[in-house]
């Protein structure tokens, strides 16, 4: 068996400068302008080509563990690891049985959870005489799934396992 060295890995090499880093980045982009990958989020989140120890330095929250003030990294101390992130993607779906046969369709791909969304009409509250004539009709150009009774839920929840499954509902105005 071979004697274990203590020697730190790597220390053969020199550490590299900020100019190198930035001069590997820049060469990554194969020409293109440094200032094209800097700019800011939507959020208003700045954007930099290289980031160093110095720019999160003033961050307050860094050493910050799960499960500690100030949340930011979750309110559970074991974080993920014992209640997985859950997949849910947003599903829209004019009628109750499009968003069946797609709710199952993305659970059999890997989803974890049901993230269903309303249309505006049944999000808002609605009455039936304004959803239209028949139930579940498409409402696509509304931007989800009617809903207009009891059975239109039961229509898209058919099949699907509702005791391991967490479901979402976009639940709007008139839910409160």
């Amino acid at each position: 068996m071979a004697a274990h060295s203590l020697d730190p890995l790597f220390a053969e090499f020199d550490d590299p400068t900020d100019d190198d880093w930035l001069a590997a980045a820049a060469a990554s982009l194969k020409g293109k302008p440094l200032e094209r990958v800097a700019g800011r989020t939507a959020d208003g989140i700045p954007l930099q080509l290289l980031y160093r120890q110095a720019d999160v330095a003033d961050v307050p929250h860094l050493a910050a563990l799960p499960g500690q003030f100030p949340y930011v990294r979750g309110t559970r101390p074991d974080g993920y690891l014992q209640q997985p992130w859950l997949v849910a993607q947003e599903l829209a779906a004019g009628t109750p049985q499009e968003a069946n046969a797609v709710l199952r369709a993305a659970l059999a791909r890997g989803e974890t959870a049901v993230n269903l969304v309303p249309d505006r009409v049944t999000r808002d509250g609605g009455r039936v005489e304004e959803r239209g004539a028949s139930t579940g009709s498409a409402s696509g150009e509304r931007g989800g799934v009617r809903l207009v009774s009891v059975a239109d839920v039961e229509t898209v929840l058919d099949g699907i396992d509702l005791a391991g499954t967490p479901i979402f509902v976009r639940g709007g105005t008139a839910a409160l």
